[in-house]
């Protein structure tokens, strides 16, 4: 089986239709919301694999659907092909009940990204640091074009695409009401829900910095464990992620408060904070991609020491810095912070400060870089 996760509204049913529709003969969608389908799951759920391609969409609404997704794949004997989409985090068939371990790969959608706008090639982790030390300074119209589009409206396709800034507007509130109205009801049993939409509309504003639940949970007059709580469900429903300091000490690291950033970084006001947003969505699409294709085991990170050195991101590879990335106002000095933690670290690859400036590529030897933002994710997955 292949399972499609991502937020809502990214594309997730569209691309599996294009996938089925290209390598099979027939193909069936099947949606949770549609009662007769729900009926046979409940009853006969073998009698569904009637096609070569079976798509089953929004399957984690139902009780116990590991196990009768499990059920469905062992009684699948003449092996078709199964495709399951959700906007909530279908990583869950990691923890607890049935294990589906064997029977699936795992595949997350994220936004528009300005590599795939620009180029169907995807580049492997080694070519990437390959083609970046041969970049050039020159900043193409068409790649400034598509990532000031990107900025401005966010990688989500339908808002991307229309470019209209009152449809903007309306579709983000739009998901948000969807989001917290239906997808938050359906996978807990929290009642405030309008205190929720409200906790939402002042995360934006926290974008950049260390989360404090505590000062969150001041500012919204409830509990930590409540706040807690409701930031663990809007990273299950793809609202927001977190980002962690890297340690070694990885129980440590995971205590320690991290940064958050949102899948549309469009509804952030201010700009430096959604540009380093904007950034994250492209670091953390490159990581993803590259674990879910089998390249190794990444993640995003940031450092940060008790001096209060910090650098924006660190690619952590097979459980090493690989990669550092700090996002620069302009092009002019290069970060003594990454030369710091670079001092520390022989595994780190790539070290490189972003700028939002056009026609910026310097070399300084060593690894060591400043480029352009629209130059480097022009050849990033």
């Amino acid at each position: 089986m292949a399972l499609i996760s991502g937020p809502r509204q990214v594309g997730k049913t569209y691309e599996a239709g294009q996938i089925s529709k290209e390598y099979y003969r027939s193909q069936d969608y099947l949606n949770w919301d549609n009662v007769e389908f729900r009926k046979k799951w409940q009853q006969s759920p073998t009698e569904l694999l009637t096609s070569d391609c079976i798509i089953f969409d929004e399957i984690h609404k139902a009780k116990n659907w590991k196990t009768t997704l499990k059920g469905i794949f062992d009684h699948n004997s003449e092996k078709k092909s199964i495709i399951v989409t959700g906007s909530t985090r279908l990583e869950t068939f990691r923890r607890g009940g049935d294990s589906m371990m064997g029977r699936y790969f795992h595949f997350r959608l994220h936004p528009l990204t300005l590599g795939e706008l620009v180029s169907p090639v995807i580049i492997p982790p080694d070519d990437f640091l390959i083609q970046v030390s041969s970049l050039t300074s020159k900043t193409k119209k068409s790649h400034r074009t598509k990532l000031d589009t990107l900025f401005n409206f966010g990688g989500f396709p339908e808002p991307y695409l229309k470019k209209d800034k009152r449809f903007s507007n309306l579709w983000q509130k739009g998901r948000l009401e969807k989001l917290v109205r239906v997808d938050l009801r359906d996978i807990s049993r929290i009642m405030e829900l309008g205190q929720i939409e409200v906790f939402c509309s002042i995360l934006p504003d926290r974008i950049g910095s260390v989360l404090s639940v505590k000062s969150l949970s001041e500012d919204m007059e409830v509990s930590y464990n409540t706040i807690k709580s409701w930031l663990k469900y809007l990273t299950a429903l793809y609202y927001l992620y977190e980002i962690k300091p890297f340690s070694l000490k990885i129980p440590r690291s995971i205590k320690k408060e991290g940064k958050t950033y949102l899948w549309d970084h469009s509804v952030i006001k201010d700009k430096g904070a959604r540009l380093e947003n904007m950034v994250a969505n492209h670091l953390l699409k490159a990581v993803n991609y590259w674990t879910d294709i089998g390249y190794g085991e990444f993640s995003l990170n940031f450092f940060r020491d008790k001096q209060k050195r910090e650098v924006d991101f660190v690619i952590i590879r097979d459980g090493t810095p690989w990669a550092i990335f700090e996002v620069k106002s302009s092009g002019d000095n290069f970060s003594p912070h990454i030369d710091y933690f670079k001092s520390k670290w022989n595994t780190i690859k790539l070290n490189v400060c972003l700028t939002n400036e056009d026609n910026i590529f310097k070399d300084l030897g060593d690894n060591r870089y400043i480029i352009s933002i629209a130059n480097i994710f022009s050849i990033m997955p």
